[in-house]
């Protein structure tokens, strides 16, 4: 490369927020949304969650699945024979939580 292999990486909430929160905030106040029940989980993440009944961007936000560990979602889909989605299947060693996220350059 003629930058020597230098690239601009953004940080993971730069990239989160463009890509995911923004957009999704845009189209939840378009729409007059003001409830967020979110399916985000404690173990999804290193950053805290929002509690349950807090604000963000004049959305309240609920997180009923945020103590589940992996062994109760898959257990809850597994007793009510709810469909997976594909990539899951393909996630190898590093199972891969969302497929927006794979090529993340701030991972």
């Amino acid at each position: 490369m003629k930058d020597g292999g230098r690239r601009n990486v953004v940080t993971m909430a730069e990239c989160c927020n463009a890509n995911r929160w923004q957009p999704w905030a845009d189209r939840q106040r378009a729409d007059g949304i003001t409830l967020s029940i979110m399916g985000q989980r404690d173990e999804d993440t290193a950053h805290p969650l929002a509690p349950d009944g807090s604000e963000r961007q004049g959305m309240e936000i609920w997180q009923p699945l945020s103590v589940w560990s992996d062994t109760d979602v898959w257990a809850y889909i597994k007793a009510h024979g709810l469909p997976v989605s594909a990539h899951y299947a393909r996630g190898g060693a590093r199972q891969m939580h969302s497929p927006e996220c794979a090529r993340c350059p701030a991972s």
